[in-house]
Formats: structure tokens, sequence, C-alpha cells
């Protein structure tokens, strides 16, 4: 996502290492558009939608970042708890 106008972070959107760091998550995030959510979706929505567990909430240990996974195959889960070993807080500055 491009920074908000008047973002501390506009100037390094301008900066070579960003550009390509960008080209390249976008690169990748387009396979994952085409290829893994499509396939996710369909298993979601063949193994997951009709059961008990497609409103219940979700723990999901071991997650760290990942939502992608957890949003996809329980799109409609009323609550999700994710654990990671990551500990809580702050980006550095």
């Amino acid at each position: 996502m491009p920074a908000r106008p008047g973002s501390q972070f506009g100037e390094f959107e301008k900066q070579p290492a960003w550009i390509e760091h960008r080209r390249e998550l976008d690169r990748g995030w387009s396979r994952i558009e085409e290829a893994s959510i499509p396939a996710m979706t369909a298993f979601q929505k063949r193994e997951l939608s009709s059961t008990p567990i497609a409103k219940a909430p979700v723990f999901y240990p071991f997650s760290g970042p990942d939502a992608l996974m957890v949003t996809v195959f329980f799109p409609d889960n009323p609550l999700y708890v994710m654990v990671g070993l990551e500990p809580a807080g702050s980006l550095p500055r």
C-alpha cells in the first residue's frame, strides 16, 4: 500500500531498494492470489463451511503474523485467538 500523503514513509517509496522490494512482494502476492487462495477457498467451502466449527471461535496456536490462513479457512467465525512466539508490543522506531 502506498504511504498516505504527507506521511514520513513517502520518501522511502522513491528509493530503488523500496521499489525492488515492492515489485518482489507484488509478484509473490500475485502467485498466492492466483493459485493458493482459490485452492484454499475451494477446500474451505467443501470441507469446513457446513460443519459446527464454521461459526465457533477459532484457536490458532503458532500463528504468529499469519492471518491469511485463518481468515480464508474460517471467514465467518466470530473470534480468532491467534498465538505466536513473538512478544506483543510496538515496532521499533
